[in-house]
């Protein structure tokens, strides 16, 4: 009787969850397109002072994910742990993340996302461009794709499909994992329809930079001239907790030693990493680790870091560090890490109030900004942040020049 009654709160948990979830994830009142009109003076006047001072030609958003379970015919898909049985933090989880992206219901999951996100940055003022990830699978050593630790998968024939239906808002970025037994030759497949950009969750993946088979695939991407954006540091968002060692920055010095160029993502803001420097190797922080790293003059032309999810509750202690070192904004690029910036409870402006990020007076022009659109909030808040003495460089929100050199011109359709 006591496992039936374990088992009968579970199930009614996961059905409450709609009414759990969107009160912090989603819930947005209206939609971005019709919600401008209606801000107050206030928010517009932020927002329209956020966009002083920077070359809007050049602004990109690195870190947007594409998401979908696959009923479009996208190949799209989603570990079902998330979606059935009793993973209930899983499930939940899950419905967190649909409900950020506007997905209600089971019908058309696919579609209902992309409208949604299409919608968010084609109503981002002044126009902007938006990194959209593809996201391989998970792969044994052995070259073997293992769907038990996959979280989830995106094609990169879909995400480029996307890219020519959008060209005028997305940058295509393919992702492939180096342990493939076709890792190379799909490499080369993606650069000549005019790839550049290559993404990496190697705690999600199971990729560990420094394995010889992730040097090799490195060092054919150098050849191909490309940009790895990567992941390091503490893994949440989705599953990673049995190769959370392979988030650690000190795993990438080899590729940076090659040339490459590499763009780690939220600067090792979450975790800890061991010290792989040190004969002791004792825990440091991943954070620590990165600034290692970014501080080394060899680097200074081949690594540079995406500022997505700095702004997360968890992650907001190293924000003042960040915009102290002005001599580095250069090399920090703007990312929002989407659907992350739609799930509201991870964002709290009173938080940036209490460390004296914001004024207390500016925190509900920003919420009301949120419910206009989180893209628009992403950019604004961390425009805002550390008030007007002491703030990121513009710098931060204009894509490098070495790295628009690499970015593919043209609509991407020429390609498909």
């Amino acid at each position: 009787m006591k496992k039936m009654a374990v088992i009968l709160g579970v199930l009614i948990t996961i059905t409450a969850c709609s009414f759990i979830v969107k009160p912090i994830a989603g819930n947005f009142s209206k939609e971005p397109h019709l919600r401008y009109s209606s801000l107050s003076k206030e928010a517009k006047k932020m927002i329209e002072e956020s966009f002083k001072g920077i070359d809007f030609s050049k602004y990109r958003d690195v870190h947007v994910h594409l998401v979908g379970i696959g009923d479009g015919g996208s190949g799209a898909w989603v570990n079902p742990k998330m979606r059935e049985g009793f993973h209930l933090f899983e499930r939940i989880k899950y419905a967190v993340y649909m409900s950020a992206s506007g997905v209600e219901g089971e019908k058309n999951v696919d579609q209902q996302y992309l409208q949604r996100l299409v919608k968010l940055t084609k109503g981002f003022p002044r126009g902007a461009k938006f990194h959209l990830f593809a996201f391989d699978k998970f792969y044994n050593e052995q070259g073997d794709a293992d769907l038990n630790h996959t979280s989830f998968y995106v094609p990169n024939n879909y995400m480029m499909k996307v890219v020519a239906l959008h060209p005028d808002v997305f940058v295509p970025v393919a992702s492939i994992h180096p342990y493939r037994k076709d890792a190379l030759e799909k490499l080369e497949f993606y650069a000549k329809k005019g790839i550049r950009f290559l993404k990496w969750l190697p705690n999600a993946m199971g990729i560990d930079a420094s394995h010889p088979k992730s040097l090799e695939f490195l060092a054919k991407m150098k050849e191909l001239n490309m940009v790895l954006i990567t992941h390091i540091g503490e893994e949440k968002a989705v599953e990673g907790e049995a190769f959370q060692a392979l988030g650690n920055p000190l795993l990438f010095r080899k590729v940076l030693d090659m040339g490459l160029k590499v763009i780690m993502a939220h600067l090792g803001t979450l975790g800890d990493c061991k010290d792989l420097d040190s004969e002791k190797g004792e825990m440091k922080s991943c954070y620590e680790l990165f600034w290692r790293l970014f501080k080394d003059p060899k680097y200074e032309k081949n690594l540079y870091a995406d500022a997505s999810a700095i702004t997360i509750f968890s992650r907001t202690k190293h924000i003042h560090h960040m915009i102290s070192h002005t001599d580095f904004h250069h090399r920090i690029i703007h990312g929002s890490d989407y659907p992350l910036p739609a799930v509201n409870i991870l964002y709290r402006t009173g938080q940036y109030a209490k460390l004296k990020l914001i004024p207390i007076n500016e925190r509900e022009i920003l919420n009301e900004i949120y419910d206009y659109n989180p893209l628009v909030f992403d950019f604004v808040v961390k425009r805002r942040l550390g008030h007007e003495e002491n703030q990121f460089s513009t710098k931060i929100f204009e894509f490098p020049e070495e790295l628009l050199k690499v970015e593919p011109q043209g609509p991407s359709s020429k390609t498909l």
